[in-house]
């Protein structure tokens, strides 16, 4: 999609003007993002997934990994700092969950430590969803992804526009799903590059800040122990 080609561009500039990083989307280091004419082919959601990890560093205080290479792929930690710390972005780790020991492979994931991603350092998961029929499933087993993986936030892009209810439930598990919004009168200031990644950064941004996942957690284990015996 152009569109995601633009916000790619966009954001790689921001990247390369304000700390001189370079960005590329393969393990190759012979054109940045900033340089090319097309993405090479690639499913609509890692296109999401890799305009969303460009964004979270356009709202860093300065971005340390100086070269990013195989956005396309897998690629981290990618180090930067945000209010005052050191904050560490991958893309497609492999994790192992706290209470199942059962490995996945979130989109993205944000880290306090440049240790491979794990439930001790995990700070938020960002998944990119384009099924046209996302459900009540989708959303009961991600809330399991996360519980497992004991993270702050756990934010979920969506093409297409949930519905009210589904995205209702999803909120009362802690998980902070949000449609892209083509699909809605506001598509037309969306095709803008420039109001996507400020769309883009600013939701994510917000889900890491209220730390929604983490209070129901929370939450859930006072509750349980309320109930236990004496």
């Amino acid at each position: 999609m152009r569109v995601e080609i633009g916000l790619c561009e966009v954001a790689a500039n921001i990247l390369r003007r304000a700390w001189g990083v370079q960005v590329f989307l393969e393990s190759n280091t012979e054109l940045e993002i900033t340089v090319i004419d097309t993405i090479p082919s690639a499913p609509t959601w890692k296109l999401v997934e890799i305009l969303s990890a460009l964004a979270v560093l356009t709202k860093a205080q300065s971005v340390e990994t100086r070269n990013i290479v195989n956005m396309i792929g897998k690629t981290g930690p990618i180090k930067y700092v945000k209010d005052g710390y050191p904050i560490y972005l991958w893309t497609q780790p492999i994790m192992t969950g706290d209470e199942s020991g059962l490995q996945g492979r979130p989109d993205i994931v944000i880290t306090r430590t440049s240790d491979a991603p794990s439930h001790t350092n995990a700070i938020q998961i960002i998944e990119s969803k384009c099924k046209k029929t996302l459900g009540t499933k989708d959303i009961r087993a991600e809330f399991a992804k996360g519980f497992d993986l004991r993270v702050r936030s756990y934010f979920i892009w969506s093409l297409f526009s949930p519905s009210e209810r589904l995205i209702n439930g999803a909120n009362k598990l802690g998980i902070d799903l949000t449609a892209i919004g083509f699909d809605t009168p506001a598509r037309t200031n969306l095709l803008i590059p420039e109001n996507l990644l400020l769309f883009v950064s600013e939701k994510i941004e917000a889900s890491k800040t209220s730390g929604n996942f983490a209070h129901l957690l929370e939450t859930t284990a006072d509750e349980v122990s309320k109930k236990l015996p004496m």
